[in-house]
């Protein structure tokens, strides 16, 4: 009944015991070839008879080979992706991980480095950080790169500088690099950081980077740095590189900056000695020269003001003393206002005096208005020294009430200051009350082409006879 139900008319049911019937006629004539081997073979055998079992089974059963295939190309996907995986962290850890004689350090190194940097509070970041990369040498950079990668910081953190300082130290022109390239390290302070190290090691190649980096025509955040490195390197040939900046800010920048360097690691005698000591001769030096003086004098001053008077003093008629008691009054104002003024009325008579005088009140009244008016209005208006400041002082009363700014306009002296304090005070009214300020300028003892001057309008010499001709027919 058995054969008679595989020979039956279910098509399907044949097919399978067909099936079954071919497999069983493969696997009995491969068994009996590899026995008759199977003492020689014996290692072999076993994996044969199974490639041999796959084999008649793919013969025989073409969905169960379908099957198998697919399985065979997915499960060899995932084996190869894998095994691409596994090589490729080879392939880094033998980039990322050079050769050391304690590779379990440096791998120790990174998970340090991100304990310290998490911390909350920046003071014991700092405090511990700073030790920990100072113990470390280049081979750790990677580490450093990942710890400093794994951990959230916002653009300028001093991290960033404390790392561009310790990179600086082996590779200055890659740590600078990372600093265009990564972008919570971009802040100027990172690679002023880089500047200012790699100066204090190489100063000419600082300062070569630091000019290819920016445009020394303009205020260029480098200058500082590189001007700090050089000088903290002792290197020579500082004074000689500012020199050859050329005049503008960059250099003026770089001499405020030595000067103040030497008046703070030195002392102000030191300092005086070495403007004092600086060449003098032909154009460029002379200028030089002149500036030193006056970024000394503001040095001097901010740490002992009486020092810098007595500097200013001693070449009040020298060619390089020109503006150095401006450079005085404006800083010792800001400490003893009222003491500078006094010592401003001792000096010559001269524009030199005038324009400390004159700038140190104005700056005076900047930063305290009411103190350095009330002093003003105690003063004669009449005395010479006073003039420079009586400007400044009439325009700041003409801007809360213009007929008293106007009367002590006119009473400047001086007649180059009363002119001009004239034009600003009725440049005001103006603005106030164009007509008032019109009538009064009419009715006024100014020459039409003052009144001209004082409006800003074009006036041409014949309107100027003109209008003499008429007053002296008139009179």
């Amino acid at each position: 009944m058995s054969q008679v139900g595989h020979f039956g008319p279910n098509a399907a049911e044949r097919f399978t015991f067909a099936a079954s019937l071919k497999v069983s006629c493969v696997e009995a004539w491969i068994s009996q070839k590899i026995c008759k081997q199977k003492t020689a073979l014996q290692p072999k055998t076993e994996g044969l008879w199974i490639s041999a079992r796959l084999l008649a089974i793919m013969l025989t059963r073409p969905m169960a080979t379908g099957i198998a295939i697919l399985f065979c190309l997915l499960a060899g996907t995932y084996l190869g992706y894998q095994q691409g995986i596994s090589d490729g962290r080879d392939q880094i850890i033998k980039i990322r991980l050079p050769s050391t004689p304690d590779e379990a350090a440096l791998l120790g190194t990174r998970s340090e480095l991100i304990e310290i940097l998490v911390k909350n509070d920046p003071l014991e970041r700092g405090a511990l950080l700073a030790p920990k990369l100072q113990s470390l040498g280049p081979e750790a950079l990677p580490q450093v790169l990942d710890a400093y990668n794994d951990v959230f910081f916002e653009i300028g953190d001093f991290e960033f500088e404390m790392l561009a300082t310790w990179w600086a130290r082996f590779d200055p022109q890659a740590a600078l690099d990372y600093t265009r390239s990564y972008w919570a390290a971009s802040n100027y302070s990172v690679p002023q950081a880089v500047i200012r190290q790699w100066a204090s090691q190489d100063p000419r190649a600082a300062a070569f980077a630091a000019m290819s980096s920016g445009d020394l025509e303009s205020s260029d955040p480098y200058i500082h740095s590189l001007v700090t490195g050089w000088d903290e390197s002792g290197h020579p040939g500082l004074y000689e590189f500012i020199r050859n900046l050329g005049p503008g800010h960059p250099r003026q920048r770089a001499l405020m900056q030595i000067a103040q360097r030497q008046v703070r690691r030195d002392g102000t005698e030191s300092a005086i000695e070495w403007a004092e000591g600086l060449p003098g001769t032909g154009s460029k030096d002379a200028t030089l020269k002149r500036n030193a003086f006056r970024r000394v004098a503001s040095a001097v001053t901010e740490v002992d003001p009486e020092a810098g008077a007595a500097f200013a003093e001693k070449h009040f008629h020298s060619p390089f003393g020109q503006g150095v008691p401006e450079r005085v009054g404006r800083r010792w104002v800001f400490y003893e206002p009222e003491a500078t003024m006094d010592w401003l009325m001792t000096l010559p008579s001269g524009s030199n005096r005038d324009q400390a005088v004159e700038e140190s009140y104005r700056s005076w009244s900047r930063r305290d208005a009411p103190s350095a008016m009330a002093w003003a209005a105690q003063k004669n208006l009449e005395e010479a020294w006073f003039q420079p400041a009586l400007s400044v002082y009439a325009r700041q009363v003409g801007q809360s009430d213009i007929q008293d700014g106007v009367a002590l306009a006119i009473a400047v002296q001086n007649e180059d200051y009363r002119l001009l304090t004239i034009a600003r005070v009725v440049r005001t009214w103006v603005r106030q009350d164009r007509a008032a300020a019109l009538a009064w300028l009419k009715q006024s003892e100014l020459s039409p082409q003052d009144q001209a001057r004082i409006l800003g309008l074009p006036f041409s010499k014949e309107e100027d006879s003109e209008k003499n001709s008429s007053n002296e027919e008139g009179s």
